[in-house]
């Protein structure tokens, strides 16, 4: 009997142990799923391909514009190139705007000649380089071909949109081959009160002794102003650049792969009302980079290394690396405080102290097939997916918790 009942307590010590630890694996299950804190919905799949009555219509690199309303896809090529194609955010419809360039260029023939015939020959609109329906403004990246020259002039437009009217042209630089090899223009910011678009130029230019210098400059161009920011030189390409949330400061990365000689890039924090730069390290292939909220660190991620450096702004050194994987190409700060690495693979949701992962949202459940998604964008409530042909806007918000 003794012995028969030492063996009952013993089983019943194991069914009681055993039921603890499923019960605390439930928690824990319970818990997990408690993480699962951000909600998505997939928007319908929307076409990039040139459609049937614009045969001239291309893909742009995407950009969110009109206060964070609308993102750029595309514009017309040769005879349209005075439009210009944009999504809505909230629902993907379709925004077309037309600039008045036919007009502009009679208006002003001894800058601009022979800019009759067909789609402009001479001329070559690049981008659109932001645009503000609430403030009725929007700006244009021109080039003016000289071809017997083998000048290009790069001019900003600015666009009145409630008088339809091109009111004002800024010349940028000059690509001639000779001592500027080549010259681009990248939109940073707009300012919405003061309606002013900061551009940033980048000039390569190549030296005596052989070396590239790229001179680095940012303007700021309001309908009755020009404000020259800042102006510094690199020996890299840098044409990445990611705002903070303030639209105060901006980070501009320089470019350099795993194996290059010489040390590692620089990123370039300006302050864009004074113009003051704040230089340091960061990794060889900067894909994505995003400022915490309260403006005192920066996150940046490699996409050969597969890491991610958090940097010390007020030191501006490395203050944590995290290998993360995943060949990301965009990182932003999303809904319920955490860092989101947009990938191939998905959508990765990472805690932002420790950056491991807290949610993981698949691109299969986007797309069918393989997902190749460079060219994404993240901003904190939305991921415009990019793959292909194809371009779908998933909304994000922080999940509902029962009170």
């Amino acid at each position: 009997m003794r012995k028969a009942a030492t063996t009952i307590l013993v089983m019943l010590s194991i069914t009681i142990w055993a039921s603890t630890g499923l019960a605390k694996k439930a928690k824990g299950r319970k818990a997990k799923k408690a993480k699962e804190a951000v909600v998505m919905t997939v928007g319908q799949p929307i076409s990039l391909e040139r459609r049937k009555e614009t045969p001239s219509f291309v893909k742009a690199k995407l950009r969110i514009m009109d206060r964070g309303n609308l993102v750029y896809v595309g514009k017309g090529m040769w005879q349209e190139q005075e439009r210009f194609i944009l999504r809505q955010l909230d629902d993907g419809k379709e925004v077309e705007l037309k600039a008045p360039l036919a007009e502009f260029f009679a208006a002003h023939p001894e800058t601009f000649p022979a800019a009759e015939g067909t789609g402009f020959p001479d001329y070559f609109v690049e981008k659109l380089l932001f645009v503000d329906r609430e403030g009725l403004r929007a700006g244009i990246h021109l080039v003016k071909k000289e071809r017997k020259k083998k000048r290009y002039s790069h001019y900003h437009l600015g666009w009145d949109m409630k008088n339809n009217v091109i009111d004002r042209f800024d010349l940028l630089g000059v690509r001639d081959k000779k001592t500027v090899r080549l010259l681009s223009v990248m939109p940073i910011a707009y300012r919405p009160v003061q309606k002013e678009i900061i551009l940033q130029v980048q000039a390569w230019r190549q030296t005596n002794d052989e070396s590239k210098i790229n001179d680095q400059k940012l303007i700021g161009f309001a309908p009755d102003a020009k404000r020259e920011i800042a102006s510094w030189t690199t020996k890299l390409d840098a044409r990445r650049n990611f705002l903070d949330s303030d639209g105060k400061r901006v980070l501009i990365v320089e470019y350099a792969e795993q194996g290059s000689a010489g040390p590692l890039p620089s990123g370039h924090v300006l302050d864009l009302e004074t113009g003051a730069k704040q230089s340091f390290p960061v990794p060889v292939t900067s894909y994505g980079a995003t400022f915490t909220p309260d403006g005192k660190k920066l996150y940046v991620y490699s996409n050969q290394a597969r890491i991610i450096w958090i940097i010390d702004l007020a030191s501006g050194k490395k203050i944590k690396q995290v290998k993360v994987g995943g060949g990301g190409h965009a990182l932003a700060w999303g809904p319920a405080g955490r860092v989101m690495l947009l990938a191939h693979r998905g959508l990765t949701f990472l805690d932002p102290k420790k950056l491991t992962r807290r949610q993981f949202f698949p691109t299969a459940k986007v797309f069918s097939g393989r997902a190749w998604i460079p060219g994404s964008v993240l901003t904190k409530n939305q991921a415009i997916m990019r793959n292909g042909k194809e371009l779908v806007i998933v909304q994000l918000r922080k999940k509902e918790t029962q009170p």
